[in-house]
């Protein structure tokens, strides 16, 4: 089966969507470079990182559409899959893992069970096609297994390799103008939120913060729990172990546990002044590259306005 997931994980890989250890490897030696960590972030360092996704709605609506012609030239059916009416930084999530008040935690808990239920539904692109159908359809899609491929070296370090035919392929460049430029700009958007996060929780006043409400947290009664993240990845394994009822009513104990110790250590503004140091020092030490990726933005949405009129 190609599902959408599948058929479009190289764009995901290029945009730098997944959790932050996912992503580690793509760093590579280049991650480990000094960074000028200043004693203030600059206002507004959130809104600037979610700025790097500006016109991303459009643009996936447009390769869509671009896929979709192109497969039909090839005689598929192709599924567009649903875009969002506002742009969004994958890396940079609503839901930080951590800053919970007593309040909500009595309330609901950390919703977990609504999270779980509103996990997307993957879109079957091949159903009801024979296996030869199937392996077409890659081909018409992905381009050929030993066909021409593009190699860039990442700003953060390392390396990707993608398809340069096929429609995904195709749909990129018509809208990005080019491979090179989508594959490491977009994934240096991507990553960078992510490589902020990881030195921010490498930072001794982090490592601090964490063991302070650890131990907190052992002494309500939870052992083995580093850091707030770890609390709502247990509360959502409850879920999956028991009734929901009992679920229900130990994620709502485990969460104001986690809001009382938070509470205790301030660790929510704690946290949130320390990242954001962190994200301001990537922008400014990958300033020449993000100012590329802004002129890209600026360019490709153009492109991708047009496609969308022409259909």
């Amino acid at each position: 089966m190609v599902s959408v997931t599948t058929a479009l994980a190289a764009a995901a890989a290029a945009a730098g969507c997944g959790a932050d250890h996912d992503q580690a490897a793509n760093h590579g030696a280049g991650a480990n470079t000094a960074w000028a960590l200043p004693a203030k972030p600059d206002p507004g360092v959130r809104e600037a990182m979610n700025g790097l996704f500006n016109g991303e709605s459009v643009r996936a609506a447009a390769q869509y559409e671009y896929i979709y012609r192109c497969m039909a030239t090839h005689g598929f059916h192709y599924i567009k899959p649903p875009v969002g009416s506002k742009d969004v930084n994958p890396t940079m999530p609503d839901q930080q893992g951590y800053g919970i008040s007593v309040a909500e935690a009595r309330s609901h808990g950390y919703g977990s069970k609504g999270h779980s239920d509103n996990a997307r539904t993957e879109i079957d692109q091949t159903a009801g096609l024979s296996a030869a159908q199937k392996q077409a359809w890659g081909l018409a899609f992905f381009g050929r297994e030993n066909g021409p491929t593009v190699r860039v070296n990442l700003p953060g370090g390392g390396q990707i390799e993608e398809n340069a035919e096929g429609c995904l392929a195709e749909a990129r460049i018509k809208i990005y103008g080019s491979l090179e430029q989508q594959m490491r700009l977009q994934n240096l958007a991507g990553n960078l939120p992510i490589m902020a996060r990881q030195r921010a929780d490498a930072d001794p006043t982090m490592k601090k913060l964490n063991s302070t409400w650890s131990a907190c947290m052992t002494g309500k009664g939870y052992k083995g729990l580093a850091a707030p993240k770890d609390a709502r990845a247990k509360a959502s394994e409850f879920h999956q172990n028991i009734p929901e009822a009992e679920a229900s009513q130990q994620e709502i104990q485990l969460a104001v546990a986690d809001a009382s110790c938070e509470s205790a250590a301030r660790y929510a503004p704690q946290r949130h002044l320390l990242e954001d140091r962190y994200y301001t020092a990537g922008l400014h030490y990958f300033d020449g590259e993000i100012a590329a990726l802004r002129e890209l933005n600026e360019e490709s949405l153009k492109r991708a306005r047009q496609i969308l009129q022409n259909g």
